[in-house]
């Protein structure tokens, strides 16, 4: 067990949150689970803990930007899902939600006490 004092690197993996030392991961022949919580992940989820490379920080920003696109992109389709209340049958057209009622073709009355 190292401990975390900027002599040695560690490493956080993004997909599951454990930090370790670079160094135990370098060591286990299996480096596609991770170590504390036998976890899959991919290498651009390993995140240097205390980098001062210039390289590294430039990749580190690039990633960082790369997953929020992809958070934008996917609340940006969610979105637009919800507000057209419409999924598309197997042959592509348009059909409507069951669980959103089609409020124009209905009509409510008020009732008075």
């Amino acid at each position: 067990m190292k401990e975390m004092n900027g002599n040695s690197g560690f490493e956080f993996i993004w997909s599951c949150g454990c930090a370790f030392s670079a160094q135990a991961r370098r060591e286990l022949p299996d480096s596609a689970t991770c170590i504390v919580c036998d976890q899959a992940f991919v290498d651009k989820d390993v995140v240097p803990i205390n980098s001062i490379d210039t390289e590294v920080l430039d990749l580190l920003r690039e990633r960082r930007l790369e997953r929020r696109r992809d958070r934008e992109e996917k609340r940006a389709k969610a979105k637009s899902k919800a507000r057209h209340g419409k999924r598309k049958n197997e042959d592509g057209t348009d059909e409507k939600r069951a669980d959103k009622p089609d409020l124009k073709s209905s009509k409510v009355q008020k009732t008075t006490a």
